[in-house]
């Protein structure tokens, strides 16, 4: 297992956030599987972790204003939707959490209980057909894309985001320390030189980017990366490696 080690001078330089950026007044934010790639190792789930601990007194607080305004639904629903809840933010940092609650519990008021479980039905069945194989990790990951794809999602989006998680999987199903280091490497590169604009489409919020580099930090440091790396990484490379 790889040991965590100080970052360098240089690779916490590139990791430094740009300022000022022309970020717009947008409403809700990007879901979590809006992303280029999935890094699952000790170091991912320690940050995420960590910031579930930081934010846990807020947690705590958007939780129980949830669980009292869907309390005038009945008790089978209201047990339904707070376990929808609890599963839902594990995926969402609490700026996320604090735009998507709102649209949670009017989600819970208007989609019978039964519609949800027959559109994971048919969110599984269209992964089925359109990503034949599955190792362990990818069948994780579809069964965390099925039951909160509807919950993130309208209807007429399920399919396409459902196409784009199966991009999202090919970029990710080797989760071996070789790979998921090259992934830091190209993600470290490609935000690297985005420009201004690219870099608030890419993730909308401030928050959103901060916790970003944040992340990288954490796996430039985990993974012993070398600022000499990042700058060996051509165009080409980028093209080939995100092109799925």
């Amino acid at each position: 297992m790889t040991k965590p080690t100080r970052l360098s001078a240089e690779i916490q330089s590139l990791l430094l956030p740009r300022k000022p950026l022309p970020w717009t007044d947008v409403k809700g934010f990007m879901s979590p599987w809006a992303k280029q790639v999935i890094i699952e190792n000790d170091a991912s789930r320690a940050f995420l972790s960590s910031i579930h601990d930081q934010e846990q007194d807020e947690r705590s607080i958007i939780r129980d204003q949830v669980e009292g305004a869907i309390t005038g639904l009945s008790s089978k629903s209201t047990r339904f939707w707070m376990a929808e809840y609890t599963f839902m933010a594990k995926f969402l940092t609490i700026d996320q959490l604090i735009s998507y609650a709102p649209a949670f519990v009017k989600l819970a008021y208007s989609m019978p209980i039964k519609l949800v479980s027959v559109r994971r039905l048919v969110v599984r069945k269209y992964l089925a057909s359109i990503i034949p194989y599955a190792n362990d990790f990818m069948l994780r990951q579809q069964r965390k894309f099925c039951r909160s794809s509807v919950l993130f999602y309208p209807s007429d989006l399920l399919f396409t985001m459902a196409d784009r998680f199966s991009s999202l999987m090919k970029r990710s199903v080797d989760q071996s320390m070789s790979a998921n280091r090259k992934r830091v490497l190209m993600s470290v590169r490609s935000l690297q030189i985005m420009s201004d604009n690219e870099v608030c489409e890419r993730f909308r919020t401030e928050e959103e980017y901060l916790t970003e580099l944040a992340f990288l930090q954490t796996q430039c440091r985990y993974y012993r990366i070398d600022v000499s790396e990042i700058y060996h990484i051509t165009g080409k490379d980028l093209r080939q490696f995100w092109t799925f």
